[in-house]
């Protein structure tokens, strides 16, 4: 996220990783509202504090797509705390087909198996999983969202799963029932003050990047414009200044 914008939900989330007993946190929102950017800033965030872990779904990449807890898993396995580390990479060692295996095998032989090994430790185990609603597969994000529900009690507090999707009615029917700790941005009142300082700091950019840009440019009234147009959208915003 642009520093000094979206705040008040990163410090929420800051607080759910670090505090809360959830072990799932759900953010939903429309197109644009910023989910994959709040996900990597909270990835960037807690990379040098957790074992951290993120998987950004793609549409039309099936082959990809299919090796989420692979991919996943591998990540956690480069974790400097050597108890994650070890944990996972037990588990491989033990099971050296598991690439060829079924969604249900991998999640219950790469993260239950080790994970729910590992006492509480001090620090949090993060695992992100980004536009779920982008899986090619709705079977399979459905799918997985039953694993985390039906195994996350056995994880330790420190276990943390972020989820982030737009309100795509299977999923919403998928996750909804579960009561996860969830952020709806489509419901955040105002995010004026974020878009105006996006946009400013982006103008600025220009300006001083182009001598021949004028310093009055854009005018006031042009940035107010650009904040009402964008109807909370930062993609919008974003896409509008490219052009």
């Amino acid at each position: 996220c642009f520093p000094g914008t979206r705040v008040e939900i990163l410090e929420r989330i800051d607080s759910w990783i670090g505090n809360s007993s959830d072990r799932v946190l759900w953010i939903r929102g429309m197109a644009g509202r910023g989910k994959s950017t709040i996900a990597s800033t909270v990835l960037h965030s807690w990379r040098c504090r957790a074992s951290c872990a993120m998987f950004h779904f793609r549409r039309g990449q099936n082959t990809l797509n299919s090796r989420i807890v692979c991919a996943l898993a591998r990540q956690l396995a480069t974790s400097l705390v050597p108890e994650v580390k070890n944990a996972v990479l037990d588990s491989v060692r033990e099971n050296e087909d598991i690439a060829d295996q079924r969604l249900k095998e991998q999640f219950e032989t790469l993260f239950v198996a080790p994970l729910t090994r590992l006492d509480n430790q001090a620090h949090p185990i993060l695992i992100i999983v980004d536009a779920l609603d982008e899986c090619d597969n709705f079977n399979d994000a459905i799918d997985f969202v039953r694993l985390i529900d039906q195994h996350s009690a056995a994880f330790a507090a420190n276990v943390k799963f972020l989820l982030t999707s737009r309100p795509e009615a299977p999923l919403i029917r998928a996750i909804e029932p579960r009561k996860w700790h969830s952020e709806d941005l489509d419901t955040i009142p105002d995010v004026t003050n974020d878009l105006e300082r996006f946009i400013h700091h982006a103008f600025r950019q220009i300006r001083d990047s182009d001598p021949d840009v004028p310093k009055d440019w854009p005018s006031s009234e042009d940035v107010e414009r650009l904040v009402e147009m964008s109807q909370g959208l930062f993609q919008w915003a974003r896409t509008a200044i490219m052009y």
